[in-house]
C-alpha cells in the first residue's frame, strides 16, 4: 500500500563538520556568509597570532575573521535538520513557478567526504519553502522552521577575541591613551650553561618582564598580558565607518626576523561602546567597561612599587 513518495529517500547529503573546506550561505535579509578552511602556513612564515580554529570568514566583514569552531560545528551538525518534507515536481516545465529560476537563497557546503548544494525559492502559505539541488531540477519542499541556519547572523559564528598574540613571540606591548603611554617588555637572555645544567633546566633562555622599565614578577606580568589579549568584541558596528583617530591604542612588537608589528585601537562610538579599529576597518564594538578594566590593570601595574 506504499506510495512512491513513501519509498523515496528524504535525507539530504550529510557532511562531517571537521572535514568542511568551504561554506557559503545566501539568504534575503541577512548578509552573505563565506567561510574557508584556514590555509597552512607558508614556508618561512612566522606565526605571531593564535590560529583560532580551522576556518576563517571571508564575508561579510571588511577583513577576514576567525570562526568560532564550536558554533560552526553546531551549525554544520544542524544541517541534519534539512529534510525533504514534500516531493513537489520531478519534471518542472517552469522553475520560475517555484521561485527557482532566480533562487532567493543558496547553501553550499563542500567537505572532504561530501557536498551539499541547495537553491531555495518561494515560500508557500503552508509554511513550506521550495528548493532544489544544484545538480538536478527536481523540486522539493521543506518546512521553513528547518531553516534557522539560513537566517543566522554572521556574528554568531565569529570568534570574539580581537587579537590573541603568542607571548613567546612578543617583544613589547604598547598601550596608549591620551598623553599616557605604557610599555610592557619581555627581554629574553641566555642562561649560563653551567647554571642551567646545575638546576636541570631545559630552556636555554630566561625572560625578564618589565612594565614601564620596572621589573615585575612573571605571574603578575602574564596576568596583565591576559587582560590585554583577552579583550573580546560584543556586537557588530551598526555604523561600519569609524571617523577620527582611536582614543586608545594597543600595539604588539614581535621578536620575529622583521620585528613585525600588529595593533588595534578603540574609537568612541557612544556612551556604552567603543568601535574596534584594526587594519583600518571597524566591523565590531566592544563595551567600554571591558576597555576601562584593561586600562585600570595596566595603570595599576605601571604605578606599583617593587
Amino acid at each position: 500500500q506504499s506510495t512512491l513518495d513513501d519509498l523515496r529517500e528524504r535525507r539530504l547529503p550529510r557532511v562531517t563538520p571537521e572535514k568542511v573546506e568551504y561554506f557559503r550561505r545566501k539568504w534575503p535579509g541577512v548578509p552573505e556568509i563565506e567561510i574557508r578552511r584556514t590555509p597552512e602556513l607558508a614556508e618561512g612564515e612566522e606565526e605571531t597570532e593564535f590560529r583560532l580554529g580551522f576556518w576563517q570568514m571571508d564575508r561579510p566583514y571588511a577583513r577576514s575573521q576567525w570562526v568560532d569552531g564550536t558554533e560552526f560545528t553546531k551549525a554544520i551538525q544542524g544541517l541534519s535538520m534539512l529534510w525533504i518534507d514534500e516531493f513537489v515536481d520531478d519534471h518542472p516545465s517552469d522553475l520560475a513557478r517555484y521561485g527557482l529560476a532566480n533562487p532567493r537563497g543558496e547553501l553550499l557546503v563542500e567537505a572532504a567526504d561530501n557536498t551539499l548544494h541547495l537553491f531555495f525559492g518561494k515560500e508557500t502559505k503552508d509554511g513550506l519553502v521550495y528548493f532544489k539541488t544544484a545538480d538536478a531540477d527536481n523540486v522539493y519542499a521543506m518546512k521553513k522552521s528547518r531553516l534557522s541556519l539560513m537566517e543566522m547572523k554572521p556574528f554568531a559564528l565569529v570568534e570574539k577575541f580581537i587579537l590573541l598574540a603568542f607571548i613567546d613571540k612578543v617583544e613589547e606591548v604598547i598601550v596608549e591613551t591620551g598623553e599616557e603611554e605604557y610599555s610592557l617588555t619581555i627581554e629574553r637572555v641566555e642562561k649560563p650553561e653551567i647554571e642551567r645544567k646545575k638546576k636541570g633546566e631545559e630552556g636555554e633562555t630566561a625572560a625578564i618582564y618589565r612594565v614601564n622599565g620596572r621589573e615585575v614578577e612573571e605571574e603578575a606580568f602574564k596576568k596583565l598580558y591576559q587582560e590585554i589579549i583577552g579583550l573580546r568584541v560584543d556586537t557588530e558596528n551598526d555604523r561600519k565607518l569609524a571617523a577620527g583617530e582611536p582614543e586608545i591604542r594597543v600595539g604588539f612588537v614581535f621578536a620575529t626576523s622583521d620585528r613585525q608589528k600588529l595593533s588595534f585601537g578603540f574609537l568612541p562610538h557612544d556612551k556604552d561602546f567603543y568601535a574596534v579599529v584594526r587594519d583600518g576597518t571597524s566591523d565590531f564594538l566592544i563595551a567600554r567597561n571591558r576597555v576601562e578594566k584593561m586600562l585600570a590593570a595596566v595603570r595599576a601595574h605601571a604605578g606599583a612599587k617593587n
